[in-house]
């Protein structure tokens, strides 16, 4: 139940960052319209041995 309003609250975030309106799919869960905000994000990759972890 959480994690929809997680995912808006972190777009919004990222948006407010790169100051420019967003474009999400949900589908792939990826910002279309913009480089930089989908990697900021996809985030820094996990350390070594954490990956199992980081799955969505």
């Amino acid at each position: 139940m959480a994690g929809p309003l997680c995912q808006a609250m972190a777009i919004g975030v990222i948006a407010q960052r790169v100051n420019a309106k967003l474009a999400f799919d949900p589908a792939t869960k990826q910002i279309t319209n913009h480089k930089l905000a989908n990697e900021l994000l996809a985030g820094v990759p996990p350390r070594k041995d954490w990956e199992q972890f980081y799955k969505l």
